[in-house]
């Protein structure tokens, strides 16, 4: 009899956390300097009105919903749950409608306070018991990003290495830029990307997960990395509500052809 595998799609959707600083240049103001270089730690006031926003939240349903959501529903490997993470400060309002849609579309959410670390957040949900599985695999995507569909797959037929604790990270992806109206498109090589990242754990009593393992960036100082190679394996966006580093690419790649909407629809089941 084979292992047990366990797979769980980890997504976070708004959740405050008060030790997390929420983007704060972007909440102290981006054109103001003396505020854009002020204190680094926003208030839970602060962070609450920036992230439930109204105008923010119909942009992260939009994304979850046209991105994210379609591409887990075209995956090959369906064997596994799909847990959103988000807050239990979350407006009614915006807790009905993610509620509503995990009803309709099979996917889990889990609520959390803002009294604990990121890393602890998904673990503090109690909704998976590690003595079901020999090996717990996470995968890491957010709210804005998509995987292939053989992505699941590709991940199952990576999850029985001998190993007790390692990474998987694909390197090969596409970059969708929208500014306005327009989007643009760029297929990349990026080495060691957050955009779903895998950790495999064997024989573990507890629900350790991807997000434990702090910055992606410095994941191969406490467990095992592995690049694999494969095209068009992830997609990340980038956009108006994206505050990382990803904004630098934001005038780069080309617009969308017939032959990309093709490659868009095939992997990831999007229709842009």
């Amino acid at each position: 009899m084979g292992e047990r595998i366990g797979i769980f799609i980890l997504t976070r959707f708004s959740v405050l956390l008060d030790r997390k600083a929420h983007s704060w240049k972007a909440l102290r103001g981006r054109t103001n300097w003396k505020r854009y270089f002020g204190p680094s730690n926003p208030t839970l006031e602060e962070k609450r009105d920036y992230l439930f926003d109204s105008k923010r939240m119909a942009h992260r349903f939009e994304m979850f919903e046209t991105i994210l959501r379609p591409s887990l529903a075209q995956q090959t490997d369906r064997d596994f749950r799909h847990i959103a993470l988000s807050s239990t400060l979350l407006p009614d309002e915006h807790r009905t409608r993610l509620d509503t849609l995990a009803a309709e579309q099979g996917f889990e959410v889990a609520y959390v306070g803002t009294d604990m670390h990121e890393e602890q957040a998904f673990s503090s949900t109690n909704l998976v018991n590690p003595a079901d599985y020999d090996r717990l695999v996470t995968i890491r995507i957010d709210d804005d990003d998509a995987l292939a569909s053989d992505y699941v797959e590709r991940v199952r037929s990576l999850s029985a290495l001998d190993m007790d604790d390692y990474s998987l990270t694909f390197s090969g992806g596409i970059f969708l830029s929208r500014f306005g109206s327009n989007w643009r498109i760029q297929r990349r090589v990026k080495a060691r990307t957050a955009c779903g990242l895998v950790r495999v754990v064997r024989g573990s009593d507890t629900f350790r997960t991807v997000h434990a393992l702090g910055p992606h960036k410095q994941i191969e100082r406490i467990v095992p990395q592995i690049s694999v190679p494969g095209d068009d394996m992830f997609l990340m966006t980038n956009h108006e509500d994206n505050m990382s580093s990803r904004r630098s690419l934001a005038r780069a790649g080309s617009p969308i052809g017939e032959k990309d909407r093709t490659i868009l629809r095939e992997r990831f089941g999007l229709t842009i």
